[in-house]
């Protein structure tokens, strides 16, 4: 028997157009099907137990570590689940990946994949067991995956930007990076007016930049806690450099909440001791 090129209509797939897409299909690909097309599915998707799914939101496409879509909402088997979808080719990537193991995957509520085997089971850290729904390849996938139809962030200023010479672009770009310059004068401007000085204003800019783009909170809160005035205090008041250090890694420690309780380590006890210190200081 010959088989065409072409992507079978049936739910699953044959072994041998199963190979063919196979080698053609990423998990990227079937995430974006996942999220483009998953409420016209609605209806005709079922778990590997056999509850029916209606996709009411398909998620929030993660860009981090962690499952592939967060805060989706779903109907299993007419039940309202709020949680994140996890896509793969396949069920075993789950544990390939060690997601069965990793307790940023407990709350995933769907395991979205695209090929069916008859041992299929995905197991969250906690051992709940996840439901798995297979996406229908459909015959017209090849034109599906070579239109690539793209993520809302892909978009973005292509179509506009196109149309500008290099020379716009350039104009455009500086005209931006004086605006976004501008508004981080301004939000300085106001912190130095509240009393702060030019030293604690530096400081807080230099740790929130250190958090890069995902950590800007967290290091804005930690400068906030330890202030300038705290650690120039110190260096002024402990004797030697050695002590002046361990005052200063306790604190940061502290505040980050790395210090656990029971340690062991000598060096971690030594700064445990002095960040209890500190706090009654």
């Amino acid at each position: 028997m010959q088989y065409s090129n072409r992507v079978t209509s049936s739910k699953f797939i044959s072994e041998v157009n199963r190979k063919y897409i196979g080698e053609r299909l990423k998990e990227n690909d079937l995430a974006l099907r996942w999220f483009r097309y998953g409420k016209r599915l609605s209806g005709k998707l079922t778990t590997n137990s056999g509850d029916k799914v209606v996709v009411i939101e398909p998620g929030v496409p993660n860009r981090d570590l962690g499952p592939d879509f967060q805060n989706a909402l779903l109907l299993i088997g007419g039940v309202a689940i709020k949680g994140d979808i996890e896509i793969h080719l396949n069920a075993r990537s789950w544990y390939d990946h060690h997601h069965h193991s990793d307790g940023a995957y407990t709350n995933v509520i769907l395991h979205v994949v695209a090929f069916k085997s008859a041992d299929d089971v995905t197991l969250s850290k906690d051992d709940k067991e996840i439901p798995i729904v297979y996406l229908p390849l459909s015959a017209d996938w090849d034109a599906r995956i070579n239109r690539k139809p793209k993520w809302p962030w892909e978009d973005g200023c292509y179509h506009e930007m196109s149309e500008l010479n290099p020379g716009e672009i350039y104009l455009l770009l500086v005209r931006l990076g004086r605006e976004r310059l501008n508004q981080k004068r301004k939000k300085f401007k106001l912190q130095l007016e509240s009393g702060n000085s030019y030293g604690e204003l530096f400081y807080r800019g230099f740790a929130r930049a250190l958090g890069y783009s995902k950590n800007t909170s967290q290091f804005s809160c930690f400068s906030s806690l330890l202030r300038l005035s705290k650690i120039r205090k110190i260096i002024r008041e402990v004797s030697s450099d050695n002590d002046t250090g361990i005052q200063l890694e306790s604190l940061m420690f502290g505040l980050s909440g790395l210090l656990e309780t029971g340690v062991t380590d000598s060096r971690m006890r030594l700064l445990s001791k002095n960040w209890k210190k500190n706090k009654t200081d």
